[in-house]
């Protein structure tokens, strides 16, 4: 089963992408990391590969942008990606934002498979 991501384009043609609780993360760190930095979601593309092939084990984290965002590939218990998107100081309203001493953030665990399906989307559809 895919992830509830949705994309669109902003009325400057800027694209965008949400994704409802309890993945809102997921829909955020798209928008916010890979939107502007494609080459983001073609290492974490191979990070993944490199995962499900078995050439890097255990938990692999890739850090993204100037805050504390990042997505950590886990191949344990079925395999899942941690996805965690810094937010800052933004004032949009997220129902599943979090807080602590290093600012506001979403955090969310989805499977591999799904996430990677949802980057490829991503990733087409910023290139179009």
């Amino acid at each position: 089963m895919g992830l509830d991501v949705r994309f669109a384009r902003d009325e400057h043609g800027r694209p965008t992408a949400s994704s409802p609780p309890p993945i809102e993360a997921v829909g955020a760190f798209f928008e916010r990391e890979v939107g502007p930095d494609p080459g983001l979601g073609d290492w974490l593309l191979e990070t993944i590969d490199d995962v499900l092939a078995g050439r890097e084990s255990g938990a692999t984290q890739v850090n993204a942008g100037q805050g504390n965002s990042y997505v950590t590939i886990d191949d344990s218990y079925g395999g899942f990606a941690e996805v965690c998107c810094d937010l800052g100081e933004l004032r949009v309203p997220h129902q599943d934002a979090k807080k602590d001493s290093y600012g506001t953030f979403l955090l969310c665990e989805v499977p591999i498979p799904a996430f990677r399906a949802a980057l490829v989307d991503w990733l087409a559809f910023i290139r179009t």
